[in-house]
Protein backbone atom coordinates (compact mmCIF):
# COMPACT_ATOMS: atom_id res chain seq x y z
CA UNK A 1 0.00 0.00 0.00
CA UNK A 2 1.37 3.41 -0.99
CA UNK A 3 1.73 5.96 1.78
CA UNK A 4 0.20 9.33 1.14
CA UNK A 5 2.36 12.40 1.59
CA UNK A 6 1.49 14.50 4.63
CA UNK A 7 1.85 17.70 2.60
CA UNK A 8 -1.13 18.66 0.48
CA UNK A 9 -0.75 18.61 -3.28
CA UNK A 10 -1.71 21.69 -5.27
CA UNK A 11 -4.58 20.73 -7.48
CA UNK A 12 -6.91 23.68 -7.08
CA UNK A 13 -9.13 22.02 -4.48
CA UNK A 14 -9.31 22.59 -0.76
CA UNK A 15 -6.54 20.48 0.75
CA UNK A 16 -7.48 19.56 4.29
CA UNK A 17 -6.75 22.43 6.63
CA UNK A 18 -5.21 24.48 3.79
CA UNK A 19 -8.08 26.36 2.21
CA UNK A 20 -6.53 28.03 -0.83
CA UNK A 21 -9.48 30.23 -1.76
CA UNK A 22 -10.46 29.60 -5.42
CA UNK A 23 -8.34 27.63 -7.87
CA UNK A 24 -4.80 28.93 -7.97
CA UNK A 25 -4.49 28.81 -11.74
CA UNK A 26 -0.95 30.25 -11.89
CA UNK A 27 0.29 27.86 -9.21
CA UNK A 28 -1.18 24.80 -10.85
CA UNK A 29 0.26 25.83 -14.21
CA UNK A 30 3.71 26.93 -12.98
CA UNK A 31 4.19 24.57 -10.04
CA UNK A 32 2.13 21.47 -10.91
CA UNK A 33 3.84 18.99 -8.59
CA UNK A 34 4.72 21.32 -5.74
CA UNK A 35 3.38 20.92 -2.24
CA UNK A 36 2.02 23.84 -0.25
CA UNK A 37 3.82 23.90 3.08
CA UNK A 38 2.54 27.17 4.53
CA UNK A 39 0.93 30.51 3.82
CA UNK A 40 2.35 33.77 5.19
CA UNK A 41 1.28 37.39 5.06
CA UNK A 42 3.57 39.67 3.08
CA UNK A 43 5.09 41.49 6.07
CA UNK A 44 6.06 38.24 7.82
CA UNK A 45 8.35 37.34 4.93
CA UNK A 46 9.57 40.76 3.79
CA UNK A 47 10.64 41.62 7.35
CA UNK A 48 13.18 38.75 7.07
CA UNK A 49 14.53 39.87 3.66
CA UNK A 50 17.67 42.03 3.80
CA UNK A 51 17.05 45.68 2.97
CA UNK A 52 19.74 45.78 0.27
CA UNK A 53 21.53 43.49 -2.14
CA UNK A 54 24.56 42.22 -0.23
CA UNK A 55 25.31 39.49 -2.73
CA UNK A 56 24.70 36.86 -0.02
CA UNK A 57 22.21 34.78 -2.01
CA UNK A 58 22.74 31.72 0.18
CA UNK A 59 21.27 33.44 3.24
CA UNK A 60 18.50 31.28 4.67
CA UNK A 61 15.92 31.71 7.39
CA UNK A 62 13.94 29.11 9.24
CA UNK A 63 10.16 29.22 8.99
CA UNK A 64 7.78 27.17 11.06
CA UNK A 65 5.17 25.09 9.27
CA UNK A 66 2.82 22.27 10.21
CA UNK A 67 5.47 20.01 8.65
CA UNK A 68 8.28 21.26 10.90
CA UNK A 69 10.98 23.85 10.47
CA UNK A 70 11.85 24.60 6.85
CA UNK A 71 14.94 26.56 5.79
CA UNK A 72 14.34 28.85 2.85
CA UNK A 73 16.43 31.39 0.95
CA UNK A 74 15.49 34.95 1.90
CA UNK A 75 18.15 36.90 0.01
CA UNK A 76 17.21 36.00 -3.55
CA UNK A 77 16.95 38.74 -6.14
CA UNK A 78 13.27 37.86 -6.49
CA UNK A 79 12.58 38.55 -2.80
CA UNK A 80 14.78 41.67 -2.86
CA UNK A 81 12.65 42.91 -5.79
CA UNK A 82 9.49 42.26 -3.79
CA UNK A 83 11.01 44.15 -0.86
CA UNK A 84 11.26 47.19 -3.18
CA UNK A 85 7.65 46.78 -4.33
CA UNK A 86 4.89 44.20 -4.12
CA UNK A 87 2.86 45.90 -6.86
CA UNK A 88 2.87 44.89 -10.55
CA UNK A 89 4.57 47.68 -12.52
CA UNK A 90 2.04 47.25 -15.34
CA UNK A 91 -1.44 46.47 -13.94
CA UNK A 92 -0.91 47.55 -10.28
CA UNK A 93 -1.93 44.15 -8.88
CA UNK A 94 -0.75 44.05 -5.24
CA UNK A 95 0.89 41.08 -3.55
CA UNK A 96 -1.11 39.93 -0.53
CA UNK A 97 0.36 36.59 0.59
CA UNK A 98 3.30 34.22 0.17
CA UNK A 99 3.05 30.49 -0.28
CA UNK A 100 5.95 28.31 0.77
CA UNK A 101 6.13 25.65 -1.95
CA UNK A 102 8.28 22.54 -2.12
CA UNK A 103 9.17 20.59 -5.23
CA UNK A 104 9.38 16.95 -4.12
CA UNK A 105 11.52 16.15 -7.20
CA UNK A 106 14.19 18.81 -6.52
CA UNK A 107 15.72 17.43 -3.32
CA UNK A 108 12.83 18.88 -1.32
CA UNK A 109 13.92 22.51 -1.75
CA UNK A 110 11.29 25.06 -0.79
CA UNK A 111 10.68 28.50 -2.26
CA UNK A 112 8.53 31.48 -1.39
CA UNK A 113 6.16 32.70 -4.10
CA UNK A 114 4.13 35.92 -3.90
CA UNK A 115 0.45 36.05 -4.93
CA UNK A 116 -2.20 38.72 -5.22
CA UNK A 117 -5.53 38.55 -3.43
CA UNK A 118 -7.07 37.09 -6.61
CA UNK A 119 -4.26 34.49 -6.81
CA UNK A 120 -2.06 35.97 -9.56
CA UNK A 121 1.59 34.97 -9.30
CA UNK A 122 4.01 37.92 -9.02
CA UNK A 123 7.45 37.64 -10.62
CA UNK A 124 10.72 39.52 -10.94
CA UNK A 125 11.01 41.22 -14.32
CA UNK A 126 14.12 42.63 -15.99
CA UNK A 127 13.13 46.15 -17.10
CA UNK A 128 15.68 46.03 -19.94
CA UNK A 129 15.53 42.37 -20.99
CA UNK A 130 18.68 40.32 -20.49
CA UNK A 131 18.34 39.12 -24.09
CA UNK A 132 18.76 42.75 -25.21
CA UNK A 133 21.79 43.46 -23.02
CA UNK A 134 20.05 44.32 -19.75
CA UNK A 135 21.92 43.63 -16.54
CA UNK A 136 20.95 41.29 -13.73
CA UNK A 137 21.41 44.13 -11.21
CA UNK A 138 18.65 45.10 -8.82
CA UNK A 139 18.43 48.49 -10.57
CA UNK A 140 17.11 46.59 -13.63
CA UNK A 141 14.43 44.72 -11.64
CA UNK A 142 10.74 45.36 -11.11
CA UNK A 143 7.76 43.39 -9.86
CA UNK A 144 5.27 42.17 -12.47
CA UNK A 145 2.45 39.67 -12.37
CA UNK A 146 2.99 36.60 -14.52
CA UNK A 147 0.40 37.74 -17.07
CA UNK A 148 1.97 41.19 -17.60
CA UNK A 149 5.49 39.76 -17.58
CA UNK A 150 4.50 37.22 -20.25
CA UNK A 151 2.92 39.95 -22.40
CA UNK A 152 6.04 42.14 -22.06
CA UNK A 153 8.37 39.31 -23.00
CA UNK A 154 11.69 40.56 -24.38
CA UNK A 155 10.39 43.99 -25.32
CA UNK A 156 11.94 47.27 -24.23
CA UNK A 157 9.52 49.35 -22.15
CA UNK A 158 7.90 52.19 -24.10
CA UNK A 159 8.72 50.76 -27.52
Amino acid sequence: MKRKSKAPKLDGRSTGRFHLIPTLVDVVRCFPKHEVLARFNVDEILDMVPSEDSGNYGLKASVETDFGTIYVSIASKKLLTFKQSTICASCNARGSYFLLLRNPHAKGRASLELFTEDDKLLTRDHIMPRSLGGSNDMSNSQTMCLTCNSKKGSKVPGH
